[in-house]
């Protein structure tokens, strides 16, 4: 597996970075610098703020170039109404659950609605 540079881009409002393959220099980009899963085979790239709202990609990084996932669909637990967003701090809770803590930049959000993704075989999906 080659490895890979990852650029992070501020922007006045927001942020983007771009993964860069050390091997061809193909870039790919997403929604914020990765948080690496423990084994280093997945990533996610989290942008929730109030201006952007919120961008979500999964990323494969045992293919080459690394397959970038936008998460469409948001949490639908208990407490996650259309106006919430996730948390900002991505964490690993082992190498296929992904887990958002902080506080959310939306006012008036429920602090203690779960917000778990699940990343493996097929599409991510949010768990309750």
């Amino acid at each position: 597996m080659s490895r890979l540079y990852v650029v992070n881009v501020p922007l006045y409002e927001g942020n983007l970075a771009y993964l860069i393959s050390e091997k061809d220099g193909r870039t790919t980009q997403v929604a914020a610098p990765p948080v690496l899963s423990p084994s280093g085979r997945h990533a996610v790239a989290l942008q929730s703020d109030l201006m952007n709202g919120v961008t979500l990609n999964t990323i494969d990084l045992s293919v080459t170039p690394p397959k970038v996932v936008e998460v469409e669909e948001m949490p639908t637990c208990k407490g996650f109404g259309p106006n919430s967003f996730l948390r900002p701090n991505p964490v690993w809770v082992d190498d296929s659950h992904v887990r958002f803590d902080g506080i959310s930049p939306q006012p008036g959000d429920n602090p203690d609605n779960k917000q778990l993704l699940r990343i493996g075989a097929g599409a991510p999906k949010w768990e309750c």
